[in-house]
């Protein structure tokens, strides 16, 4: 029952300590917030890439696609993977389905 409840709050603190730091950013530090130019600081390049909610969503949403994708073939490959051993194991010990 323990983990379960970690598998939510773990989580949901990442999410609030990086809201509270864009937002710290946004309040503390105006000029900084958004897309930078190319010659200023890394970073405030950096803080900059982070504010910016374009482009955050637009990296949101691309890891998302990619971590799914990701996700289809490694699940595809293992199931194969798995087929193949279980058949082979099996074959050694004399297992009938």
């Amino acid at each position: 029952m323990k983990s379960n409840k970690y598998f939510w709050l773990v989580p949901a603190i990442v999410v609030v300590i990086v809201l509270a730091i864009i937002g710290a950013a946004h309040l503390f530090n105006p000029p900084s917030v958004g897309e930078q130019a190319s010659n200023a600081g890394y970073i405030r390049k950096t803080i900059g890439l982070i504010t910016d909610a374009p482009h955050a969503t637009a990296e949101l949403f691309y890891s998302t696609i990619e971590n799914i994708v990701f996700l289809i073939a490694g699940l595809s490959f293992g199931k194969r993977l798995w087929r193949k051993e279980h058949k082979k194991f099996d074959e050694e010990h004399g297992v009938k389905h």
